[in-house]
């Protein structure tokens, strides 16, 4: 009897520490997008890994616009510039997904104001037969005040990045004396990037802080 009990026992004690193994650790990834796209794979929103668990990402641009990278905490993502690439979960994550904007005519230029931390590229020149240079950057536009500087004092600076690849912008007016700063970019912050890009056959009337490029 006593053995049979002492038996018993043991293997009951087997039993209750197979039980009490410990659970897989999970990691929270909190992914998100901003303005132009969104993460098709997994989602965008907050989900619980296994630690281990290698995870596919998926970023999809909108129409005009294209996939930049990935940021936040991306030290197991495999490639941060893919738009298809995986991040394995060996903690919890914050990413997001960062996209920008292509620029075809002076409308898509004028639209900067609306993203002034974003990044946009410059696919082909702009001039006079561009379409909305009437509209927005002629002699005519804005009542003879022509284009109207991106980033102002009182508004907000161009803090994102502006790749021209090369292309010219042409023919831009402004006509703006009694306005500071004043440029194709009124006022551009510390992290602004505005990179080869070419500026030719411009004129441009401010105050003070004035440029072809850049006012301030």
């Amino acid at each position: 009897m006593v053995m049979v009990g002492t038996l018993l026992i043991v293997t009951a004690l087997i039993v209750g520490m197979a039980g009490c193994r410990s659970a897989p650790t999970k990691y929270l990834l909190m992914i998100i997008a901003t303005e132009d796209g969104d993460v098709s794979e997994p989602g965008e929103g907050n989900f619980l890994y296994e630690e281990g668990t290698v995870v596919n990402l998926v970023a999809e641009a909108d129409e005009g616009c294209y996939f930049v990278r990935w940021a936040g905490n991306v030290t197991t993502i495999a490639d941060v510039e893919a738009a298809t690439t995986t991040v394995t979960m060996d903690g919890s994550y914050y990413i997001y997904a960062t996209f920008g904007r292509e620029i075809r005519d002076w409308y898509d230029l004028d639209a900067i104001r609306d993203n002034l931390y974003g990044s946009h590229t410059l696919m082909n020149d702009l001039g006079d037969t561009t379409p909305g240079y009437g509209e927005l950057a002629s002699q005519t536009a804005d009542e003879g005040k022509g284009w109207q500087p991106i980033g102002t004092w009182s508004l907000s600076a161009f803090t994102g990045t502006f790749d021209g690849q090369g292309y010219e912008i042409r023919d831009l007016f402004i006509n703006r004396p009694n306005e500071s700063p004043v440029g194709r970019f009124g006022f551009t912050g510390y992290e602004g990037v505005i990179k080869d890009i070419k500026v030719v056959d411009v004129t441009v009337t401010g105050y003070y802080y004035v440029g072809g490029l850049v006012g301030f």
